[in-house]
């Protein structure tokens, strides 16, 4: 099983994880496991992870989310997401905020979506992409992925920026690889 994560990019140089996001893949490291350290478009060259200030953050992860809507987007990224994933035999995704409508765009071959499980948090997408199984974690105090009428399964006591802080979501991924594990 292969884990990776699949958030927009608060910094276009970079596809390294931040350092809650390293930590929350880290927790997930088990036998049978082989866990991702890039983020999407995971490609192997990228600046080292930096942070980034709340509103040039939002806008690029909002420039993504409607650049996945263009035909080009296809073209520039679907590559690299085979290059890294086609071997996998099982793949988790823990798609944060747009993830979700990235990896929806990238309009991957059936047989390979039917090897994706997805783990959705702040989820921000027009639809749910095909893949074998999908869990929503909703917030409740998070008004962006609100607006979304997507079905959660789950809900945690955090903002839109609270997910992978809030003491429940390691124990809820764990859960979640180990069920998509047992099938």
């Amino acid at each position: 099983m292969k884990i990776a994560f699949c958030t927009g990019q608060s910094n276009p140089a970079s596809v390294a994880l931040s350092p809650i996001q390293g930590a929350v893949l880290e927790a997930l490291a088990g036998p049978g496991r082989e866990l991702c350290g890039r983020n999407f478009p995971w490609c192997s060259h990228a600046d080292p992870w930096q942070p980034v200030g709340l509103i040039k953050a939002s806008l690029s992860n909002a420039r993504q989310y409607y650049s996945a809507r263009r035909p080009g987007f296809v073209d520039r990224y679907r590559a690299s997401f085979l290059a890294e994933f086609q071997p996998a035999s099982s793949i988790v995704l823990l798609c944060g905020s747009c993830g979700l409508e990235l990896l929806g765009s990238l309009q991957l071959p059936t047989a390979l979506a039917q090897r994706i499980a997805i783990l959705a948090y702040g989820a921000v997408a027009r639809q749910i992409p095909q893949c074998r199984r999908i869990e929503i974690v909703r917030g409740s105090q998070d008004r962006i992925a609100a607006w979304w009428a997507l079905p959660w399964q789950h809900r945690l006591d955090c903002d839109h920026l609270g997910y992978l802080q809030h003491p429940d979501f390691i124990e809820l991924a764990r859960s979640f690889c180990d069920s998509i594990e047992s099938k």
